[in-house]
């Protein structure tokens, strides 16, 4: 169970006496950080105020072949992850920073280059389906029939 112990330059702390730590929660209730002590906490919020992000930071996620739009809501430089909220879906992830960044700014020329990303899928798209209608044009298929086998 979680208790508010107060607030520090914009984090509110709480204890969670299941876990027996203090956790640090930015204004949108994610959790930025924790510390063994209350004092723990409130350095850890100073860490965050030194770094002076102004979150959320528009950015663009890519898996694979796909970029997706959203946000960096918060950074946590504890164990250097950032909060990736997709704009397409309610739901965050932790996104680990020291893998190899593919959470990148949403600039002018990135968002270009997504936008380009996303007319290339629904070439692929029209290429497959061209692929699948070509295909169900092939005659004498090698089946049972063909060979004059009975089914079992």
């Amino acid at each position: 169970m979680e208790t508010e112990v107060g607030k520090f330059r914009g984090y509110t702390i709480l204890y969670d006496n299941r876990d027996r730590l203090f956790h640090l929660r930015d204004a949108d209730g994610q959790d930025v950080g924790s510390g063994k002590t209350q004092e723990d906490a409130e350095e850890h919020a100073k860490k965050l105020v030194k770094l002076a992000y102004k979150f959320p930071i528009e950015a663009l996620s890519v898996s694979g072949s796909y970029v997706f739009k959203g946000k960096v809501t918060s950074l946590n430089p504890d164990d250097y992850s950032v909060r990736f909220a997709y704009a397409e879906h309610r739901a965050a992830t932790k996104e680990h920073l020291r893998r190899g960044s593919h959470i990148y700014e949403a600039t002018e020329a990135n968002k270009e280059i997504a936008s380009q990303v996303d007319m290339a899928r629904g070439h692929i798209k029209e290429i497959e389906e061209k692929i699948r209608s070509l295909i169900s044009q092939l005659e004498r298929p090698m089946n049972l029939k063909y060979f004059k086998l009975p089914e079992r």
